[in-house]
């Protein structure tokens, strides 16, 4: 039976090649722009729905809490 002996080089050599296959490796890189732009999606929209909401809070929902208050007190309420 023959022993195989690895030397510091070979292990170095296996190293080497083991860093530049996950340097060229670029399959993560398109998971993080989606996960990157996922994120900029949703600051983007919780901004504009908060815009949004607080139009709609004091632009419609005042002008209907005027008319029912007024129709109730002209009703006698």
């Amino acid at each position: 039976m023959q022993v195989v002996t690895k030397t510091v080089s070979d292990h170095l050599l296996k190293l080497r090649w083991t860093a530049r296959r996950l340097c060229r490796d670029e399959s993560g890189a398109t998971a993080i722009e989606y996960g990157l732009i996922a994120g900029l999606l949703a600051v983007v929209l919780i901004a504009s729905m908060s815009v949004v909401g607080t139009t709609i809070r004091d632009g419609y929902f005042k002008s209907v809490t005027t008319a029912m208050q007024d129709a109730m007190t002209s009703a006698g309420y």
